[in-house]
């Protein structure tokens, strides 16, 4: 897919969570786990879209005028099955998190001519990824090592972000609307 719509934290949960990262890649003495310079994220959509302006506009609309930050915690670490070399932490998954997923996809898949089946409601597996490519010895050590260090982490969802995927390139940030009694 050619985009994404991702959700980010707040500065001192963006610090923590790349503290893990961090963390994850001394303890494997491997780059494998960073990144590619995007922050911790929980990714709401993938798409592709020959509407680039009108997605841009729907999502500044959407982020200033409707949606609000809202807590996540992240209260689990985990991996896909069918994919090991993928480590993250999850989500508790309330209403605040649904609707605001259900929100951005409803406004957002209208605008797309492809849609990745798996960020859609009924699939959707929200995860912050905190390592990438992992081979089953570097999976044991991070898996070890995170151990170590997490413990659940309340967060404050503040942002949606657009991204040009592979490689991965921020085109634009969507704060969120002002935090309620703010």
């Amino acid at each position: 897919m050619e985009y994404a719509i991702l959700l980010t934290f707040d500065a001192a949960s963006d610090r923590k969570l790349c503290a893990m990262t961090e963390h994850l890649a001394a303890n494997n003495r491997s780059d494998a786990v960073l990144l590619s310079g995007l922050r911790p994220h929980l990714t709401l959509a993938e798409f592709d879209t020959d509407r680039y302006e009108t997605v841009i506009l729907t999502m500044t609309r959407l982020a200033g005028e409707i949606l609000r930050p809202i807590p996540v915690k992240l209260a689990s670490a985990g991996f896909f099955p069918n994919n090991p070399s993928v480590l993250y932490l999850a989500p508790i998954v309330d209403e605040h998190l649904l609707d605001l997923h259900r929100l951005v996809n409803n406004d957002l898949e209208p605008l797309c001519t492809a849609f990745s089946p798996l960020y859609r409601e009924d699939n959707w597996v929200p995860h912050c990824t905190l390592a990438l490519e992992l081979d089953p010895d570097t999976f044991a050590v991070s898996c070890a090592s995170l151990a170590e260090v997490f413990v659940p982490l309340d967060t404050l969802a503040v942002q949606l972000s657009l991204i040009a995927c592979c490689p991965f390139c921020e085109q634009a940030v969507f704060p969120l609307g002002p935090l309620p009694n703010a």
